[in-house]
């Protein structure tokens, strides 16, 4: 686990049977599932096991809710990328960001590749590993074959509002996901506006 940057790596972060929750209530029931919301309180136990978690870590005061989306055996290559509000963006031009991020995986198996992947280093994905990070920081996933593969993960954001769209794990506008100065683009986006100090 490394504390320097607020990046926090968590692993046997739950218990089986919450792990079991998150498996069959969002993976084996369903497949995919994007832009789903949960106003802070209305959160079932086993998703507040991982917001107790986080609140080790992070400051949970300002939060009004969390925006969530699973990932089952999917990649496709976004490039580098923050998470951020697309309807602030696209109404008022501005880049507004989630308090922090989280990344857990439910079931990981058989994989080579998938790592949650940083500019400077390499996260590999792994059963019941629990990744929290701050909104600004820059990532991607490393490819990996998913006929062979088995990489569930249930990806939360909390908002200190509830945001009108949001893009999960897409990277910015017009930006070809291949080419290297795509992270440049983010960096200035960030220079220019501090999405920490951006909250409502």
């Amino acid at each position: 686990m490394e504390k320097n940057r607020e990046l926090f790596v968590i692993d046997d972060a739950l218990s089986l049977e919450h792990q079991e929750h998150f498996r069959h209530r969002h993976f084996c029931e369903s497949g995919p599932e994007w832009g789903r919301w949960i106003a802070e309180g209305d959160q079932p136990e086993y998703i507040n096991s991982l917001i107790k978690i986080a609140s080790k870590y992070m400051n949970l005061e300002k939060v009004a809710g969390y925006e969530w989306w699973t990932q089952k055996n999917t990649y496709t290559q976004k490039g580098w990328h923050i998470d951020y509000d697309e309807g602030k963006m696209e109404t008022e031009g501005f880049l507004k960001t989630p308090l922090f991020s989280m990344i857990y995986y439910p079931l990981v198996a058989h994989i080579e590749g998938g790592e949650f992947t940083l500019e400077d280093m390499k996260i590999p994905a792994k059963t019941n590993r629990l990744i929290i990070l701050s909104a600004n920081e820059v990532h991607t996933i490393g490819p990996y074959n998913i006929d062979k593969s088995t990489r569930w993960s249930f990806l939360m954001n909390p908002w200190s509002y509830k945001p009108e769209v949001t893009i999960p794990s897409f990277h910015l506008k017009g930006q070809d996901p291949n080419v290297d100065n795509s992270t440049n683009i983010v960096h200035k986006r960030l220079k220019e506006q501090d999405p920490r100090n951006s909250e409502a």
